[in-house]
């Protein structure tokens, strides 16, 4: 038998949905013992000799420092975070689950039935945009200070900048917009939170409003790719990001920006929407176990392979 340590911090909601997950994989998988720790003994002793795998909810106060020593020691991590549809604790507390990765950065071939079933309908997909019905700005997402830590990509802001002025003409530097999200956690160098980010200085529009402005999107791992894809916009993302399989070409940027007609082509959205609604999960799927016996199926191709973090 295969022992997994489930981490838990000292926020009650979070810890109740381990515990859940917990019980349904000890109900459901007889190959695993999932045990309950909390992440100070994590902080006191490291990750116990005898565990095969380990699995939290998201990487603030020191789960995320737990999943790098995981990675180190070659463990297979399982991550709990916010869903790619229709995310939050209420309702039906729809949460996404990979297997050794931020987010499920890959996808397979689907007959799509849970997003016929749970998102068809409420999560409308609009048309793919031309180039005429675009936007002329540049939106760029950057990773909040925690998953800049977590990744060791705290700098990817000022390099993406940099990148996107040294491929579009000076005078329209002025396009580029960031957008940095509001209140995003800031943590210490052993990923506690210690603040988060101050909001804009200046009323901030909407995503969707500015989105109406925008000619296509650069993002890190953040979500709001997601909504720009499904919306009918152009990204380019990281590979930690839900969208890198319909994501362009940094090299792209030139040419998006030239608004070349080859981008009026859609990417296959519909092929990463019934991929991601069939690894997000309810938190009656998470009890259950169901949700851990496709975690455990999910290992992705060799192509797509890599160690998390770098």
């Amino acid at each position: 038998m295969k022992n997994l340590i489930c981490y838990t911090t000292n926020r009650h909601k979070t810890t109740k949905i381990i515990i859940q997950f917990a019980a349904g994989v000890n109900k459901r998988c007889p190959l695993y013992n999932a045990q309950v720790i909390e992440i100070k003994e994590f902080n006191k002793k490291g990750i116990p000799s005898h565990a095969h795998a380990v699995m939290s909810l998201g990487i603030l106060r020191g789960t995320g420092l737990m999943f790098k020593q995981a990675a180190k020691q070659g463990l297979d991590r399982y991550f709990l975070d916010h869903a790619y549809f229709e995310p939050g604790y209420s309702g039906k507390g729809w949460m996404r689950l990979s297997k050794n990765r931020h987010t499920m950065n890959w996808v397979k071939e689907s007959k799509g039935e849970r997003w016929q079933t749970n998102f068809r309908d409420r999560v409308p997909v609009t048309p793919w945009l031309s180039n005429k019905e675009r936007g002329s700005n540049i939106l760029i997402c950057p990773p909040t200070d925690a998953v800049g830590w977590y990744f060791e990509c705290r700098d990817w802001e000022t390099r993406a900048v940099e990148y996107v002025k040294s491929q579009i003409p000076q005078a329209h530097h002025h396009l580029i917009q960031v957008r940095r999200k509001p209140g995003g956690p800031i943590v210490d160098d052993k990923g506690n939170l210690v603040g988060k980010e101050p909001d804009p200085v200046n009323i901030q529009p909407s995503f969707n409003e500015e989105l109406k402005n925008t000619n296509f999107v650069i993002a890190y791992n953040s979500m709001v790719a997601l909504e720009a894809v499904r919306k009918g916009y152009p990204v380019i993302t990281d590979i930690h990001n839900c969208c890198a399989s319909v994501s362009f070409k940094w090299e792209d940027i030139k040419a998006l920006h030239n608004k070349d007609l080859q981008f009026d082509i859609e990417p296959n959205r519909k092929e990463l929407f019934y991929w991601l609604s069939d690894n997000q999960f309810t938190v009656k799927e998470l009890k259950s176990g169901s949700a851990w016996s496709r975690a455990l199926l999910t290992d992705p191709p060799e192509h797509v392979k890599y160690s998390e973090p770098f």
